[in-house]
């Protein structure tokens, strides 16, 4: 992969990496792949050797992250611990997000996108990043294998960050599905890419 844009952040215990780009591999016999615009993310818990100390930032900055629509995609992965077994589901779909922005504060609100809705709050960090506001939700359908939902349900999110590079917009999340959804307690991470 050429890497054109990508983040590395950090909130409530995750660690996010997304990166996006250009990608050519050769296939041998297959012949080559070639994606103009492909994406790669990964995310982390469960940090070794504690929390993370804290460090006062001071006062909190005022947020320089493009306020207005972008166009978006999303990369979803679900995993379910599913009559003993560990199941992964990835999907995704494309959207718009709109942002705003009042001082510190940043608001996302994500449609159009069958595998993703919603809003979030995010208090800045620095002018290019934001993390999100304990205690929210997003709407997401249940992907797991055998219990699979085409309905919207509630995703209950326990951390995320936005992060502005350039014109590229990063929107990570981690969280799990409510109790009362097709797959209660599957957890679900992904990413929400977007451009101006």
């Amino acid at each position: 992969m050429t890497v054109t844009a990508g983040v590395l952040a950090y909130d409530a215990g995750m660690v996010f990496l997304t990166l996006t780009g250009s990608l050519r591999s050769d296939a041998w016999a297959c012949g080559a792949l070639s994606q103009s615009e492909a994406s790669f993310w990964v995310s982390c818990e469960n940090r070794q050797g504690g929390t993370v100390p804290a460090v006062d930032a001071g006062p909190a900055p005022v947020a320089k992250l493009l306020a207005g629509r972008h166009s978006c995609r999303t990369q979803i992965e679900t995993l379910d611990h599913f009559n003993g077994l560990n199941q992964y589901v990835v999907g995704g779909a494309t959207g718009t997000l709109t942002l705003t922005e009042e001082g510190a504060r940043v608001t996302a609100q994500y449609s159009g996108d069958t595998s993703l809705a919603g809003t979030l709050r995010f208090k800045a960090k620095t002018s290019t990043t934001a993390s999100a506001e304990a205690g929210q939700t997003l709407m997401a359908p249940c992907m797991a294998t055998g219990r699979s939902s085409r309905t919207a349900e509630i995703l209950l999110i326990a951390a995320g960050s936005l992060t502005m590079i350039d014109s590229t917009l990063f929107l990570s999340f981690a969280g799990a599905m409510a109790d009362s959804s097709s797959c209660p307690g599957a957890q679900v991470a992904g990413s929400v890419i977007c451009s101006k």
